[in-house]
């Protein structure tokens, strides 16, 4: 990810898009089946300082997958009729903030978002038991 391309990403409160009570992890297997009609999938990529301050095992590879239920400014990048279908969000570990991407069938929107934030989340979500 080039940090050129992402440069005037705008600095945006995780929980605009994602919050707890609307967010789960996935183990990766379930990350490849059918989820809830209003979930988007998330991808969320950690580097090994985040995924130490995490109280349960992160994967080797310090990828965590999830699905979001669209709040309503998820719903609204969507469009109405889903015009501009959302196709994934990631965040990306930068160390000192993370990079979300939203895609869509029509563009790409980056964001940053304090690790903070993501933490907190990643700590809050509901999450599979073998993950404890």
């Amino acid at each position: 990810m080039s940090p050129q391309k992402y440069s005037n990403a705008s600095r945006i409160k995780l929980e605009d898009m994602i919050s707890t009570g609307r967010f789960r992890l996935v183990m990766s297997q379930q990350f490849e089946e059918p989820h809830g009609i209003s979930e988007l999938p998330v991808q969320i990529e950690l580097s090994d300082k985040t995924s130490k301050l995490l109280s349960y095992k992160v994967p080797w590879d310090g990828w965590l997958y999830g699905f979001v239920r669209a709040n309503e400014v998820l719903k609204a990048i969507n469009g109405r009729n889903g015009e501009n279908h959302i196709q994934m969000i990631s965040l990306h570990d930068w160390e000192d903030q993370f990079l979300l991407v939203i895609e869509t069938e029509l563009t790409e929107m980056p964001y940053f978002v304090a690790s903070d934030e993501v933490v907190e989340l990643l700590e809050g979500c509901l999450r599979p038991p073998v993950m404890d």
